[in-house]
């Protein structure tokens, strides 16, 4: 019961707009899947605590469904039954979840953190914190999130193909140059993730498995992290 208590409402709305993105339905014969299945390719998605990350890959026809791809990407078209679809995609993810005792530790990690940060949070998101009755706003929070968040400046693009590197470049403009910088960025709290008062602990799983993990988990400071 003690996960229940830590639903709050509207939480899940990146992984929720993961899913409607990733889902995007480009109109017409070039359809991503399409191009997918004839070059042998495959892509997917995944939101954790800080990122969320679209990828694909292909043998054949790049360019083709690297502009098919990209038109996924236009948040500005997704309507409340795009939305409505993907929470019970989101849903029965968490549902799945459940059974994995990898979701579990990491919940309980969570329990440990400190509340003023958001890795506290149960991320996933599910019918409870973004319920059907309040579609009107959990589709407003999935637009306003695109629009203050699926920006240039917090975004990176990385393509991987045997062409030259110019070539490459005038791709990246061709599909994507029409991200703008956030001209009102916010500027996140502060506040860690764990403080020395939520260090130091030890924490006992049953596992289910037939198996034995230990676990040694210390947090590192965000300025000493490299970023390529």
């Amino acid at each position: 019961m003690w996960l229940l208590t830590r639903f709050i409402l509207l939480i899940g709305v990146a992984h929720l707009l993961e899913h409607v993105l990733y889902n995007g339905d480009p109109s017409g014969p070039d359809k991503l899947s399409e191009w997918l299945q004839q070059g042998g390719g495959d892509s997917n998605a995944a939101t954790n605590d800080e990122n969320t990350e679209f990828y694909f890959y292909i043998e054949g026809n790049y360019e083709n469904a690297l502009s098919s791809w990209s038109k996924g990407f236009n948040g500005g078209s997704f309507t409340k039954e795009d939305i409505r679809r993907e929470l019970f995609a989101v849903d029965s993810e968490f549902i799945n979840a459940q059974s994995e005792e990898q979701w579990h530790y990491q919940e309980q990690i969570r329990k440990c953190a400190n509340p003023k940060n958001p890795f506290s949070r149960f991320n996933m998101g599910n019918l409870q914190t973004m319920p059907l009755s309040k579609l009107d706003q959990v589709t407003s929070a999935a637009t306003n999130f695109y629009k203050n968040n699926y920006t240039a400046d917090k975004m990176f693009l990385m393509l991987v193909c045997n062409k030259p590197l110019d070539e490459l470049g005038q791709l990246a403009k061709k599909h994507f140059g029409w991200y703008k910088n956030n001209e009102n960025p916010e500027t996140p709290d502060k506040v860690p993730s764990f403080t020395n008062e939520h260090l130091g602990k030890i924490i006992w799983l049953s596992s289910q498995k037939n198996k034995n993990l230990l676990s040694i988990i210390f947090p590192i400071p965000k300025e000493t992290i490299l970023r390529f």
